[in-house]
């Protein structure tokens, strides 16, 4: 195995040790495997940040803005109230 493809399984081994710590919230430890990874030399300065000129990033975006507001809505517990007695 390479050092980059250590590196790599370093960081994400990392990030899933976060993810099931449930402290930090998903954006950040995913900026934070961002920095890892360019700050270790597996993504290339210059390529950081061009996944965020996808056409598919704002619609994500918007998908988990809607699913955070139709949470705290409480219209997620309202459905469930006609279906669960």
């Amino acid at each position: 195995m390479s050092r980059d493809q250590i590196l790599v399984l370093a960081i994400l081994a990392g990030m899933l040790a976060l993810f099931l710590w449930d402290r930090l919230r998903y954006d950040v430890i995913g900026l934070s495997a961002l920095i890892a990874g360019v700050a270790c030399g597996v993504v290339p300065r210059s390529r950081a940040f061009s996944g965020f000129s996808n056409e598919v990033v704002p619609l994500i975006a918007g998908a988990l803005v809607v699913s955070a507001a139709i949470g705290r809505s409480g219209a997620i517990d309202a459905g469930l109230a006609l279906i669960v007695p």
